[in-house]
């Protein structure tokens, strides 16, 4: 391993120290530490989950921390510590994978995606998330040094996680056939193109049929709690998702990244020369353009799958395209030095874009959600302090239900889902995109503000209904 590695290896060791206790987070309560904790109590007598937290997705990465837990003991710390593996792994990809297309790239890659907002988040939180862009990236560079066992592996990571994971193993099967030589298209191609994707294949047909046969249904059902996020969309609600997705491509930062693709990339395209042109540019494109579509569809199609998350994938296929249009250009290296540093100062200042209450965002992909933690810990002490039940304080997304599941205590008590009309506590942090414009005026124009916590962008307010 290069000198680089170690670097970057160092500075995510120090995000996980100051990480590591850290309650889970957003959607990692359920597709992490709640189906863990179902499988360690169970001792992995069952391979589906209970309805209550069944999401429809395969429960490979809550079975791995649950394992993890089995060995080091149960804890936020050795959850953390979970993910560490596939947050290297990237790393060390990223490289390997740089210095494959250009001598310099396996320098400035790493940096790039260690700065990438919802990398670099979600690489702080114990998500599902990491696994996946560690196998598709694993995948990614099987698949351009033609060693197909990393790309075999990689596949099983995704295939193993989510849905979505299963949907990215598709897109870099699409990539691969798109992307070959029309000389190449024959039956021994398509063996040769299939092999590798054969064991994730089987494994997610499997755990579907698996599934299917013992809950009746594929990724979701009409009484499922996340039903509503997979409705299918009328004309308005495609261009509301249309424009929705364009804001997911600039946001954080990533504006930055496009304008300096446009630059160099007009550059390229008048001076390229066809022996490079389709194995480095006219393949990253390729990569780009097909995980756009594998992931955009969902994105579209449906009304409530349009997080920064859901676009992992592309957003590290659009970083290596950055990296490799940049560096293959004509433009003389100040230029390449400068356009560089201005997307990774995008991406580091997007960790700065907040928006007003009444705009919901996407917090796990932003690290400005890290007082989140300590404002919650001061709600639940003040609390407990002035004895007041938990389970009579109403809240939102992501703070409804037991303590335990997001702190791994043995407190089974926590905050009930909001009713305005029924409760006379409701506590609300900034993070909370679950409250309605009628209930912030509500709440901000006719209750009392019980008391107020502050710690970087973020508020934590006790409201309390004014008889």
């Amino acid at each position: 391993m290069k000198l680089s590695f170690w670097i970057y290896a160092t500075l995510a060791v120090l995000g996980l120290y100051l990480s590591c206790n850290h309650p889970f987070f957003w959607d990692t309560t359920q597709l992490a530490s709640r189906q863990a904790q179902w499988f360690f109590d169970h001792r992995f007598q069952y391979l589906l989950l209970p309805a209550v937290i069944d999401s429809g997705h395969p429960p490979g990465f809550g079975m791995y921390l649950a394992i993890v837990w089995s060995i080091f003991g149960k804890s936020l710390p050795v959850s953390h510590f979970a993910v560490l593996p596939f947050v290297l792994l990237s790393i060390a990809v990223l490289e390997k994978l740089g210095d494959r297309l250009h001598p310099r790239a396996g320098n400035w890659l790493p940096l790039l995606v260690f700065v990438d907002p919802v990398w670099a988040t979600q690489s702080t939180l114990v998500s599902p998330d990491n696994v996946i862009a560690a196998g598709f990236l694993l995948g990614l560079y099987g698949s351009w040094t033609n060693q197909r066992i990393w790309l075999m592996l990689g596949a099983m990571m995704m295939a193993a996680t989510s849905m979505r994971g299963m949907m990215a193993t598709a897109g870099l099967y699409f990539f691969e056939v798109l992307s070959a030589s029309r000389s190449d298209f024959n039956w021994r191609f398509w063996l040769k193109k299939m092999a590798a994707y054969l064991p994730a294949g089987l494994l997610s047909l499997a755990f579907l049929a698996f599934h299917y046969h013992y809950r009746g249904w594929i990724g979701y059902h009409t009484d499922s709690p996340w039903a509503p996020s997979f409705e299918r969309v009328d004309a308005m609600g495609l261009v509301r998702n249309g424009a929705i997705l364009i804001w997911r491509m600039l946001d954080y930062g990533r504006v930055f990244l496009w304008l300096s693709i446009a630059i160099p990339a007009i550059v390229v395209w008048r001076t390229w020369q066809a022996p490079w042109k389709l194995e480095f540019v006219g393949k990253l494109g390729i990569l780009s353009l097909v995980m756009f579509v594998v992931e955009g569809y969902s994105f579209l199609a449906f009304k409530g799958v349009n997080l920064h998350r859901y676009l992992l994938p592309f957003f590290l296929s659009t970083d290596l395209l950055f990296v490799v249009v940049l560096l293959k250009s004509c433009l003389h290296n100040r230029w390449k030095y400068f356009l560089f540093a201005l997307v990774i100062f995008g991406f580091l200042t997007g960790h700065l874009w907040i928006y007003p209450r009444h705009i919901a965002q996407s917090w796990d992909t932003t690290l400005a959600h890290w007082p989140h933690y300590a404002l919650r810990q001061k709600m639940i002490a003040y609390l407990d302090a002035k004895k007041i039940p938990l389970n009579t304080v109403g809240t939102a997304f992501p703070e409804i239900g037991a303590l335990g599941w997001r702190d791994l205590s043995n407190r089974q008590t926590g905050f009930v889902s909001k009713d305005l009309k029924q409760q006379s506590y409701i506590f609300y942090l900034r993070t909370m995109n679950d409250v309605s414009d009628a209930e912030l005026n509500t709440l901000f124009h006719y209750w009392r503000q019980e008391v107020v916590f502050r710690q970087g962008f973020l508020s934590a307010i006790l409201f309390k209904k004014v008889d």
